[in-house]
């Protein structure tokens, strides 16, 4: 499940570094059309930027929360649990064999 979310957290900022190259793409294409100067052609690209930031951070939170939920509903054992479990194990067993010699 780490791995995914690892995954889905990669995808976004993927996703969010092609949006960008698509805005600075766009913007170049309206400044060369003489419909912008550059000023503005780099207003648009950072609030575009600043927004698809904004955007992977708050899917990032969601996706965080929606795991964390979906591991809870498993009612699965953490790691720290399972070593917990094994070593009280492995404690009775040697004390079963010390009591049998």
């Amino acid at each position: 499940m780490k791995k995914t979310a690892k995954k889905a957290v990669l995808l976004g900022i993927g996703l969010a570094s092609l949006a960008a190259k698509h805005a600075k793409k766009a913007t170049d294409k309206l400044m060369k059309d003489n419909k912008i100067n550059r000023e503005e052609a780099k207003k648009i690209a950072d609030k575009l930027i600043k927004e698809g930031i904004k955007e992977e951070k708050r899917l990032r939170t969601k996706l965080e929360a929606e795991a964390k939920k979906f591991l809870n509903s498993l009612e699965a054992v953490s790691k720290k649990e399972a070593k917990k479990y094994t070593k009280k194990k492995n404690t009775k067993k040697k004390s079963k064999k010390k009591g049998k010699k």
